[in-house]
């Protein structure tokens, strides 16, 4: 990947930004919106990635152009904070993926490891395709156990069956660890942790805390409603790997 091109457009200075564009690990061309057409169209690129820091800020008329100029290029939307809640408020583009500021590390990570080993990825998908389309794309490439257990930390079981069948989807189990006897045996069975909050608080640091004694060696995922930076902070000062 490290011969690989990807574009930065869009305001990719905003403070959420700041650290994924200062440690990108792949060489960007950094372009603001409105010098796109000084760009010589002998460039390629692997990835196309808009950077908004709030709603509206890149009309669809320009993602449109972007799509016309590159139609083999994948492009996805980097989303700060504010854009949280866009896709029942915003009008989406069409064809682009949405990838908020706290998920970036992890879905580009991915991203890069499939062009490398694949040539393909998952957002190379068509326009059409939807978060269940890339979860049975992702298991079909998936070269994981599928006998994976995952620990799921809910306060109810709606939250533990939400996420319960999310992890379905790609053949894991999920045992609820708020309801299950965690035996020597069972944690010695467990690959990971989703522990379902909704923002970060005393209740909720003290529910992290509990699970990284018991499971020290285990990766932490969280799931939040509406992410802020200082509850992103908050929450890898924890344990936890990916929000």
């Amino acid at each position: 990947m490290s011969d690989s091109r990807v574009l930065f457009t869009g305001d990719y200075w905003h403070e959420e930004f700041q650290a994924i564009v200062a440690n990108f690990p792949v060489a960007a061309t950094l372009v603001p919106l409105d010098r796109l057409d000084g760009l010589s169209d002998d460039q390629t690129h692997d990835l196309i990635v808009l950077a908004q820091a709030r709603p509206s800020q890149i009309p669809t008329e320009a993602v449109e152009a972007l799509q016309r100029r590159y139609p083999t290029t994948p492009i996805v939307a980097l989303l700060g904070s504010w854009c949280e809640g866009g896709m029942r408020t915003d009008v989406a583009w069409p064809g682009v993926r949405r990838i908020y500021w706290h998920q970036w590390s992890g879905r580009f990570d991915r991203f890069t490891s499939q062009l490398t080993n694949e040539g393909i990825t998952l957002w190379h998908q068509p326009p059409t395709a939807t978060n269940v389309d890339d979860a049975l794309a992702d298991r079909e490439t998936s070269e994981s156990d599928c006998d994976l257990l995952i620990g799921v930390s809910a306060i109810d079981q709606v939250q533990f069956e939400t996420v319960r069948d999310a992890v379905a989807m790609f053949d894991w189990h999920a045992c609820w660890i708020e309801r299950s006897s965690l035996q020597e045996s069972t944690i010695d069975e467990i690959s990971a942790v989703c522990i379902d909050g909704n923002s970060i608080s005393d209740d909720l640091s003290g529910r992290i805390v509990g699970i990284k004694d018991q499971l020290p060696n285990v990766p932490l995922t969280l799931v939040l409603n509406f992410p802020r930076m200082q509850e992103v902070q908050a929450a890898h000062e924890l344990g936890v790997a990916e929000i």
